[in-house]
This record gives structure tokens, sequence and C-alpha cells, in this order.
């Protein structure tokens, strides 16, 4: 059970005159946040690698690896995800699960002819590659019995903090929409003034005016999209030693989500019975980066590598739409558009590969993730609101994240035609503090295995994620509110399917 101090409130209420900061800087995390990407040879040996080439993957996690091509190559990949969580919320626990199908990732190298031995510059390659860098398919559900308040009292919060009169409620409605929470509830006949001139509001969902009324709240939440990306490469070999690329990206983000809540009020004299809330956002966005790498091989045994990738910028439209009923009866906000700039954070990774001779490798591979360099800025709002967006953005960036250093390590061992892998990816905190006394570090463990001929190879991989996260359907300052405690289980299972050309 929790309850907001002043400040808290007051960051949460702008978001009725100004966008919400720290709404939007977890939004910037959301966008940001990349966990293990790449081909089914790749994934199952951990995630995206700095110094292997030869790979398709290497478009993405380093462009000089198109240097080690000698012929072309076409791939494919299709992923499975199983979505499982369990949630618990006021001493009930939940369950829900998911099953989600998808375009990992296809690709096309064209490799270059073979220079004259005489010449340094050995030969090159290009690609172009359709990545998918973030799912964010998710669900689940949560039940408990509220005895300290209902959605109902989050209207009464703003209400009260923002003094509405009964003046205000009325002007805030018309025959299409409410354009406050407090004027919804009010016409729905569940926000009562005690007064013509302000606060203090009661619920009326008695009929005692009894403001407190036990209820029993029911949740779901259900995601959709993907952060996706298009990436053309160019990488070449000098001297069988030293291989340098680059690539630019364009991305694409979708990602929409639905929240209900529903409050079915279980004191027998209520005179509402039942009030949903229904939220729904929906996000679009396009982006371009660009990436430098380079893997030096000294020896046959031995290779390092080195990838720089700039900030993701970011164009970014949204739409927040709210329906609220109370028994037979629903109003519906007017839609919130919003339109804004992302930088994602600045990444730069550094590994090295061992190689048993035609046995099979090890690889390990260190990346930065610059979380405290993202930053937000509009220009829909006034000029004064427009600088004051961007610098509390920039302030709750730089006071909630911290920059992450994150591990990959991971082999392959070839039995003739076949290979058999294995990785483990560690994915660290990047968050300061943990206020619900959740660490978010990610290990990642995972399998593949191979099949290749001289023309055709089939890879499969199979990676699980389990990590902790907390919900919270409302937050109020004059009122205890909860939130729903989720346990998240992911499998995910990759197969690739490739031919040289």
């Amino acid at each position: 059970m929790k309850k907001w101090n002043n400040w808290g409130i007051v960051i949460l209420l702008t978001g009725f005159v100004f966008p919400s900061y720290a709404q939007y800087a977890s939004d910037a995390f959301r966008f940001s946040e990349i966990h293990q990407t790449g081909s089914a040879r790749f994934q199952g040996i951990g995630g995206g690698h700095a110094s292997l080439g030869g790979d398709v993957s290497s478009l993405v996690s380093n462009p000089a690896g198109l240097g080690f091509y000698t012929r072309s190559e076409m791939n494919i990949s299709g992923g499975l995800t199983s979505i499982n969580t369990n949630s618990n919320y006021i001493g009930q626990p939940a369950n829900d699960s998911k099953l989600n199908p998808n375009l990992t990732q296809f690709s096309f190298v064209f490799a270059g002819t073979e220079n004259s031995p005489r010449r340094k510059w050995r030969r090159s390659a290009w690609g172009i590659s359709y990545s998918r860098q973030q799912s964010f398919q998710n669900s689940f559900m949560y039940s408990g019995l509220n005895t300290e308040s209902a959605m109902v009292d989050k209207a009464i919060d703003d209400a009260n903090y923002f003094g509405y009169t009964v003046g205000d409620l009325e002007n805030d409605f018309d025959n299409n929409y409410a354009y406050s929470l407090p004027a919804a509830y009010y016409q729905l006949y569940m926000l009562d003034p005690t007064t013509e001139s302000g606060p203090p509001y009661l619920r009326f969902d008695d009929i005692n005016n009894n403001p407190i009324s036990p209820s029993r709240q029911t949740g779901s939440f259900d995601s959709k999209g993907a952060h996706t990306q298009w990436t053309l490469a160019y990488g070449g070999n000098y001297d069988d030693k030293l291989y340098i690329g680059g690539s630019v990206g364009l991305s694409k983000i979708r990602y929409d989500y639905t929240h209900t809540l529903r409050d079915d009020f279980t004191s027998n004299n209520s005179a509402i019975r039942t009030s949903v809330y229904d939220e729904q956002l929906r996000v679009n966005g396009s982006g371009v980066n660009a990436s430098l790498g380079m893997i030096y091989k000294p020896n046959r045994i031995f290779q390092v590598g080195v990838n720089l990738t700039t900030p993701t910028y970011t164009w970014i439209s949204e739409t927040f739409s709210e329906l609220i009923s109370a028994d037979n009866d629903f109003i519906e906000m007017a839609p919130n558009d919003f339109d804004y700039r992302l930088t994602s954070p600045f990444r730069g990774s550094v590994g090295g590969t061992y190689f048993a001779g035609a046995n099979g490798f090890i690889t390990g591979t260190l990346e930065f993730v610059g979380y405290q360099g993202m930053g937000l800025s509009t220009t829909q709002l006034s000029s004064d609101q427009n600088a004051d967006f961007k610098r509390n953005n920039r302030t709750e960036i730089s006071n909630t994240f911290k920059n992450a250093v994150n591990a990959r390590i991971g082999g392959e061992y070839r039995l003739g035609v076949t290979s058999l892998r294995a990785g483990l990816a560690y994915m660290s905190d990047p968050y300061k503090s943990q206020p619900d006394n959740i660490r978010r570090q990610r290990i990642i463990p995972s399998l593949g295995a191979g099949f290749r001929t001289e023309r055709f190879y089939m890879d499969i991989s199979g990676s699980y994620t389990g990590y902790k996260s907390t919900f919270t359907p409302y937050m109020l300052d004059q009122y205890a509110f909860y939130d729903a405690n989720i346990q998240n289980k992911r499998v995910n299972v990759v197969l690739s399917l490739g031919t040289y050309f």
C-alpha cells in the first residue's frame, strides 16, 4: 500500500495541462532498452557480438563483419515468443499468458569479387536487413479487494488539487467529450461537490454519501508492437587483418496498449454498482541512426572488434484516449494527441573471439549503453512549455537512470555439418535506485543448434528471460493505493533459414 507525497502528485497531475515528465522519461527508456536480437545463430550464443563476422547479424551488431564474406547470402528468421505472467495485487494472485509469432530478421548480403592478391584491399560486401530490435508484446491481469480506494478517487484527487468548482466541472463537458477526469466522473454522478466553490469532494457511490465503499478491483493490461529497423551496411577487408564497416539504420516504433480497470462496489447501499475505466495509448515513430565498426585479426586464432552506434533520433506521434462507465452509462474523454522527439542512448561495444581451429569458437562482448544521454523535446507547446518539457525530462532521466554495461558470452562447437551453441547475456540494472525493492538486471541463458551444407543452412535457438516488475493502476495523494507485483517469464524460439548464392 502506498501514499504519495505532495510533490509526487504535482508531477502526476500536471498531465492535465502539460505532459507528465515522469511518463515521458519512462517512455524514452521503454523505446531504448534492447536485450537480444539477430539471427538464430547469434541469439544462440548470447545475442549480438562485436568481434564476429560472416553472419547477417553483423549488419546491426558490427558492420565490419561484412568484410569476412566471400559469397552472397540470404537469410530469413522467424520467432515464437511465449509470455507468461503471475501477478499479486492486494494479496490475491492472477495469471495470464500470450503467444506471439514474429518475423525476427530478413537479410541480404552481396559479396564483392576478390581483388588481386597484390592489392591490400582484398574484398568488400554490402547488405540490407530488416530486424526486430524490441518486442513490446505483454499481457497480465490483476485482481483484489480494495478497502482503501477506487479509480474514482483519482478524479477526487485531481479535482481537489486544481480546486474545481461546479462551474468548472460543467464547462469541462460537452455533448461529445469530457475534458478532465473529474468532469467525467461528475457527469456519471460519482463525484459529489460539497460546495459550489470547490473542494473538498466526496464519492457519490453510496446513498448515505459514505465516501469509502470497498471495491473488488479487476484489471487487465495488453500491449503489442515492436521496434524494427531497416539497416543498410557496407564492410571491407584490408589484408585479411583489418575489417572496417559502417551502416545507416532507419527505425520504426509501433506501440499500442490497452488497460482496463473494473471497480465492483461491494456495499449493498452503493448507488453505483460497477464502474469501468479504459485507457488506450497508440504510438508511432520513425528514426535514424548510424554505426561504425572495426574488427582486427592479428592471427588465425584470435580477433577483436569494436562498434560505435550513434543515438537514434526518433520522431514520435501518440494518441491517448480514455473511456469511463458507471453501470450502463459511459463518457468518453477527449483524445490527447502529442508529438515529440526522442534521442536514444549512445551505444558502444567491444569484444574478442578465440577460435579453436575448425572445432568452433568462444566469444565475448561488453556493451556500454548511455541511458543518461537520453533526451526528449517537442515543438507542440508554447516556447516556455517546450523548454520546460525538455529541461524537466532531462532532470527526470538524470535522476532516474544510470549508464549501463551489459555483458555477453557464448560459444559454438562444430561436429561436421552440425553445430551446438550456448550463450549467456547479462543486462545490468539501469535504475539508480529501487523504490519498489525490485532489481531490474536480467540474465538471459540461450541454447542453439545448426546444420550447414555448401549451399544451405538452418539454425534454431531458444532463450529464457525471467524478471520482476510492478504496475500501478492509479496513484493518489489523499488516499492509499496499491501496486500489482508481476513475475514475468518469457521463452523465445528463433528459426533461421539461409542460402548462399
